[in-house]
């Protein structure tokens, strides 16, 4: 298609336009989770990757994790990797974010163009796509934003393999379905194999039947080349998978952060339940997770095409099905078939049902191309196509009428927490501007109508540019966004700097356990937050969910014995005033035996540990234990003595239970993520224990001869070590 690179650089355009006062001002384009844990893990693989090492194991957080096996770092994702190498590590991270948001946008316009749409039409089916609101609310979830972006280029190769019969298409779409799964968000990926499912099968019946055999196979071949080309993630993250809490997830956990049918009230009045400048979150703990806007024109535009050309456009018929499909899948446990989704292999592997917002969106902008590319033929069709529009945002300028008049009826009607809202000034802003938007785009496709003219057709095209600009301009996130210099500076915070030096034990952060900052800080947190945390992690630890991983730092902290099993040597805790404390460690103070109170910055304090254990440690007695629940009950009653006694696996106790065992020393000299050497030494055999997590992939080798790691205490890695001095090595291989 000659011209079409201009629209790349109009995309372009827009892109640094939107984003510029975080381009301007040095902030990294990111908020909550993109913050305080994906740019802490960027910058982390940032460090080795210049050093042409892949980081494939993470010390830093829940006595250590496989990295590649976390997926979300996206460690082997081509952009991440050319990124970080190249530039510093905030301006990569907003760069692959822009990227994406081009791509994205981009491809869009060329899948609207490959259907049949006109120019202009597939440019605003970009843009609105790009800046729709689940692209703008999830742009703090890099990971996620990055798979989304890589939709539309899937599609676009899709329909160019199935109009040409190519295999180089098929080719194309197979690598970049591994890029998307190498992104980092499976969640998408999967939900976008199942679109492809959905999209083979329904072409296969507007295919000629002496085709449809070839187009199977060239809508079958991407899929398969791209899982093959992402083998090496999909194996280290089934692995994970596999060992992690989400394992045996229940049906309450796959349908959470479903869109609550009133949220679609958002499609509307976007900032109603909160979110926009100056006005606070009303709405659930999550706003991008149910952001479902999408700018009032391209809604009520591909609403109409949807009832209008149902009959005579397969296009139409296809992404109105995808719409009808991805709401139903949005609303989750509020419609009662969704649970058939439960019983789907992979599918049942995620939760947040309205991320599933993507595809309605990616539906509605190229909906809204096939209407704009009516309108714009200024003939007869698109005259009447003008008037239904017309009546519809009329009749829809009606219902705001009423809705406005009877506000507060209906809030009496929303959840609790939404009644809580008092109807001041911001309020009325996220119910007015809405309404002023409908009554001028009512206005304007009412003069549109009567003028039917390319002058009329710019101010439609102009006004959803602005609507969705406007949308993303008020976005109360945007505030949120961090200069280059705190970035730069939080290893230099008092408390972190604190441990710069102090690499020979843990941290509890007991107030920030899901903050991954100190990863970048390079300190080892007992804590931290992944989706896929280690089940026997959370066992042991009596660790819940609800919306997030709940440490029971109550009893951690006077229990003591797990605290010191795990190399905690720090704890750290911010004291607020009684008045305002909801702490529940307030229960168990601090500074009173086994903890000193040692340093102080501001409000935050830092506990010594004195009973803590070192990193590896040496016991003369082994316990059997039939599963882990046994090991965790002993710790919790205290019937142990981590310092002496240790608990084995039954068929390890086995092989271990006739040596006598004396205890023996250790020194550690050289502790790397992927490697550790030790120096062990006993006039006996002594049976040692390192408090990292143990997990499959870890080798031993005793002075050059691999030998046997033993799961020791339900968590940690023990070795059986022959009398006399010898040199231990451990290598992690994913």
């Amino acid at each position: 298609m000659k011209g079409t690179w201009k629209y790349f650089l109009f995309y372009l355009l827009l892109i640094i336009v939107f984003f510029i006062d975080a381009l301007a001002g040095g902030k990294l384009i990111a908020i909550g989770d993109g913050i305080s844990q994906n740019y802490p893990l960027h910058k982390y693989y940032a460090s080795y990757i210049r050093q042409f090492i892949f980081p494939l194991w993470l010390p830093h957080e829940f006595l250590g994790m496989p990295f590649l096996g976390l997926m979300h770092t996206g460690l082997l994702y081509p952009i991440n990797l050319i990124s970080h190498f190249l530039l510093p590590d905030a301006l990569a991270y907003n760069f692959s974010l822009l990227f994406h948001y081009l791509i994205a946008a981009f491809f869009t316009f060329l899948y609207a163009r490959t259907i049949g749409c006109r120019e202009i039409p597939s440019f605003i089916a970009g843009i609105v796509f790009c800046f729709s609101g689940f692209m703008i609310a999830h742009h703090g979830h890099h990971q996620m934003q990055n798979a989304a972006a890589l939709f539309p280029l899937i599609l676009y190769l899709y329909e160019k393999a199935r109009t040409s019969l190519h295999y180089k298409f098929s080719l194309l779409a197979g690598i970049t379905i591994a890029c998307q799964i190498l992104a980092g968000h499976m969640q998408i990926s999967v939900y976008t194999l199942f679109i492809l499912a959905v999209y083979t099968i329904f072409h296969l019946f507007f295919t000629m039947k002496e085709t449809r055999l070839r187009f199977l196979i060239l809508a079958s071949i991407p899929v398969l080349i791209g899982l093959i080309l992402s083998i090496p993630q999909l194996l280290s993250s089934l692995q994970l998978s596999r060992l992690s809490w989400r394992e045996h997830i229940d049906y309450a956990f796959f349908t959470g952060l479903s869109l609550e049918p009133y949220q679609l009230i958002r499609l509307v009045f976007p900032f109603i339940l909160g979110g926009g400048a100056g006005i606070p979150i009303w709405g659930p703990w999550q706003f991008s997770e149910t952001m479902c806007y999408i700018g009032l024109l391209p809604l009520a535009i591909a609403f109409l095409v949807a009832l209008s050309q149902w009959k005579t456009n397969y296009h139409v018929k296809f992404w109105s099905t995808i719409s009808l499909l991805s709401i139903f899948f949005m609303l989750g446990q509020f419609t009662p078939l969704y649970k058939i989704m439960f019983y789907l292999p992979g599918y049942n592997r995620f939760r947040v049902p309205a991320r599933n917002i993507l595809f309605l969106h990616f539906a509605i902008a190229i909906l809204c191309a096939i209407g704009l590319s009516i309108i714009l033929s200024n003939n007869e069709k698109a005259k009447q196509f003008l008037k239904r529009l017309f009546l519809l945002l009329g009749g829809l300028f009606i219902l705001c009428l009423f809705f406005i008049a009877g506000f507060q009826v209906i809030l009496t009607k929303l959840p609790a927490y939404v009644q809580q809202i008092n109807p001041g000034s911001p309020l009325r802003a996220a119910v007015f501007l809405p309404f002023l938007l409908i009554a001028s785009g009512t206005a304007l496709i009412y003069y549109a109508y009567k003028k039917n003219n390319p002058a009329s057709h710019i101010l439609i095209i102009l006004f959803i540019i602005a609507d969705l600009f406007l949308f993303g301009m008020l976005l109360q996130a945007r505030k949120e966004w961090m200069p280059y210099s705190r970035l730069d500076s939080i290893c230099e915070s008092p408390v972190y700097k604190y441990f710069s030096n102090k690499f020979d034990a843990r941290v509890a952060f007991i107030d920030t356990s899901s903050n991954l900052n100190q990863i970048q800080c390079g300190i080892d947190s007992f804590s931290g937050y992944d989706p896929n945390i280690l089940k026997k992690y959370m066992v042991m630890m009596n660790i819940k969910y609800n919306n997030g991983f709940i440490f029971d730092w109550p009893a951690l902290i006077q229990n003591n014995m797990l605290l010191s099993l795990c190399n905690v040597k720090y704890l750290v805790k911010a004291e607020q005033p009684a008045s305002v404390s909801h702490n529940e460690t307030e229960t168990y103070p601090l500074n009173t035996e086994p903890y000193e109170k040692i340093a102080q910055f501001g409000i935050v304090n830092i506990y010594f540990n004195n009973k803590y254990l070192p990193r590896i440690f040496s016991v003369n007695t082994l316990r059997p234990a039939r599963d882990i629940y046994e090991i965790r009950n002993a710790f919790y009653e205290q019937t142990i003595d981590p310092s002496k006694e240790a608990y084995v696996f039954q068929k390890d106790y086995e092989q271990l239970k006739n040596f006598r065992l004396v205890k023996g020393k250790a020194i550690i000299r050289t502790y790397q993520p992927e490697f550790i050497d030790i120096e062990v030494s006993a006039e006996g055999t002594a049976f040692f224990i390192l408090s990292d997590i143990y997990y499959p992939g870890w080798q031993a080798y005793l002075d050059g001869k691999q030998t046997i790691i033993y799961e020791t205490n339900g968590l940690l890695r023990g070795f059986l070590i022959p009398p006399g001095k010898h040199t231990l090595y451990l290598r992690y291989r994913d």
